[in-house]
């Protein structure tokens, strides 16, 4: 996997690059040449830490690039969280419980909210004493008759946050919490596994989402509550990621739901150019 991505700018950086190659190639004609240098190529890798940090001062408003791998968690063995590469070749979950406790693991949540305008707070900016969820929490929570009756329940605007996290504490408690308000968690939580829709039936385990709480009593997070913020991306139309979702037949492999994600990001990104 890090030998697939060391072929140019695509890949883990996902989201924030998607934007940011598009808006620099807009800015600037001369950028499509390094942009569509050949994968491995000098001049790919040349132009990697550039449009990386354009990347994320265009879509994040500044912040660290990111690691060369970023990861998606999913329901493993018995429920447990496991993660997979967010894109690039796919390989099989690894457990989270293989990992040394102290192993610092970036991967990327997914938070939702009503108004469009919620995105400039600073809780959703930088995740602070929040509540978000896993990959497949995106289609649970947007489609009716899973996670709620109408779906949607939280609004249907949602961002993409990149976080690093203690190994240990994907098995520390989940706390509620409350627009920016704590809800009594000390260190970043995970819950177990959910799978059962609100109808009362169970889909497969490696179906299932898990949510999680990111509390912030100090600047030192990663330290303090074993987590830290890096990077977000968005707001995206929950609507629109929908849409994709059913007219690929309401998908719930990883494989595919990374997909119609990609494909909502990029066209989101399409639509800032026009």
């Amino acid at each position: 996997y890090r030998s697939w991505r060391a072929g140019g700018v695509r890949g883990a950086r996902g989201e924030l690059e998607a934007h940011g190659q598009r808006q620099r190639s807009a800015s600037d004609p001369s950028s499509a040449a390094s942009s569509s240098a050949a994968p491995g190529s000098a001049a790919a890798a040349a132009a990697a830490p550039a449009d990386a940090a354009f990347a994320a001062s265009a879509c994040a408003g500044g912040g660290s690039s990111l690691p060369p791998v970023v990861y998606d968690v999913v329901a493993g063995e018995g429920g447990q969280p496991a993660l997979v590469p967010s894109d690039g070749p796919e390989i099989a979950p690894m457990l989270v419980k293989d990992f040394p406790p102290a192993a610092v693991l970036t991967v990327r949540v997914f938070r939702f909210f009503e108004d469009r305008s919620d995105e400039a707070r600073v809780w959703e900016k930088n995740l602070l004493n929040v509540n978000s969820g896993s990959l497949f929490w995106l289609p649970w929570h947007l489609a009716p008759s899973m996670h709620t009756k109408a779906g949607a329940k939280y609004g249907t605007w949602f961002t993409i946050h990149y976080v690093q996290v203690l190994a240990k504490h994907f098995t520390s408690a989940y706390h509620m919490c409350n627009e920016g308000y704590n809800g009594g968690a000390k260190t970043f939580g995970c819950s177990c596994a959910n799978s059962r829709a609100i109808t009362g039936e169970s889909m497969p385990m490696p179906e299932g989402y898990f949510w999680y709480v990111s509390p912030a009593a100090g600047k030192e997070h990663l330290r303090a509550e074993g987590w830290q913020h890096l990077d977000r991306a968005g707001p995206f139309d929950g609507n629109a990621l929908l849409t994709a979702w059913r007219s690929c037949g309401s998908p719930m492999e990883v494989r595919a739901v990374q997909g119609v994600l990609a494909k909502v990001v990029e066209d989101a990104a399409e639509s800032k150019l026009q």
